[in-house]
């Protein structure tokens, strides 16, 4: 019998795209099921929060060499990202537009700009607290790193190479928060990003000029690591997308602004991205889904996300995490996803 070959160069390649295919299916498919039943909005200061959080325990966890609770895994909330048609339009309770609409471009359904407004989603406050307070969030891959740029270089832009002008540095945002009516029912949500003043890094993307010189990559490889999967490149994180449908837009939309909370502007503890789920909050509750996966459609999804009359969306991002809870905080998640 003939002996076979080793693989070559070729064949070696294939299988590690291979592998990398079924690990980040793998991945995502543990990231996504299953969704536990969602919460009613009253009394929680999240639309449809409990939905996504999905427990694993683990085994116990130590404090110093004395068991002190169980070690589980789950999904917390972590964000919300608001996408608008207008600067300083927001969905809080008693808020509308306060501007003139941003349009897009062309008439082509698939060129799409929009606004972003990010709120970090503090769990140490009630009714939050008595699930997700003790939770960490773990590390997902950055896909805003992952062209393998240095982001302080992209900061300032280069002439030479053909940049545009310099981007402003990172903003302040206490300024904004006070003119944000209807903020002090929402005391669990922490302005993170407004683009309405990162205006000149939203609207050109001058911020990851030479990284998003990458992004085209993931029209043929949508594992490589500067992508959102099947979404496409994270970069350039600007309000402009040709490409996807309007919704797909507002989804991804929401994680190019929440990139930009956690770098450079340091206000969300952890990069989200493939690995992390996402619903719709506004106008309805939606099922979760995967980043980077094409989003659930009727009939295989229940309540699938629903494209907005006016534009305007926002989405919950929630992130895995690891939690120490103890046997009261076991019941406080328990009765929080079941209510």
């Amino acid at each position: 019998m003939k002996r076979p070959s080793a693989p070559g160069p070729v064949q070696r390649a294939a299988c590690r795209r291979i592998a990398r295919g079924l690990a980040l299916a793998l991945a995502l498919a543990v990231a996504s099921a299953p969704c536990l039943r969602p919460v009613a909005a009253q009394g929680s200061p999240l639309p449809g929060a409990g939905q996504c959080m999905a427990q694993w325990e683990l085994g116990p966890c130590l404090c110093g060499p004395v068991p002190c609770g169980v070690l589980v895994q789950m999904n917390v909330p972590l964000a919300v990202g608001e996408i608008v048609r207008a600067p300083g339009d927001t969905l809080l309770p008693g808020s509308g537009p306060t501007g003139p609409s941003t349009v897009s471009s062309s008439l082509s359904s698939t060129d799409n700009t929009a606004e972003a407004r990010v709120w970090a989603v503090n769990r140490r406050v009630a009714p939050l607290a008595s699930c997700f307070a003790p939770c960490v969030p773990e590390p997902l891959p950055d896909a805003a790193q992952g062209a393998g740029i240095d982001p302080a270089a992209d900061s300032t832009g280069d002439a030479a190479d053909g940049a545009p002008p310099p981007c402003p540095l990172p903003f302040a945002l206490g300024g904004i928060v006070a003119a944000i009516p209807g903020l002090a029912a929402l005391p669990a949500l922490t302005l993170a990003y407004d683009s309405a003043s990162d205006f000149v890094p939203w609207h050109t993307g001058c911020r990851d000029f030479s990284r998003a010189l990458h992004g085209a990559a993931c029209a043929s490889d949508p594992l490589l690591p500067q992508c959102l999967g099947v979404w496409g490149p994270l970069l350039p994180r600007q309000m402009r997308d040709i490409g996807p449908d309007p919704l797909l837009h507002s989804a991804k939309t929401a994680i190019r602004a929440m990139s930009l909370a956690h770098d450079p502007f340091a206000t969300l503890e952890v990069a989200p991205g493939v690995g992390g789920l996402l619903q719709q909050a506004l106008p309805r509750a939606s099922d979760c889904f995967p980043v980077g996966l094409p989003l659930p459609r009727a009939p295989l999804s229940l309540r699938p996300p629903l494209p907005s009359r006016d534009g305007r969306i926002a989405w919950l991002y929630w992130h895995p995490a690891l939690c120490c809870l103890s046997p009261s905080q076991l019941a406080s998640c328990a009765a929080f996803a079941s209510q």
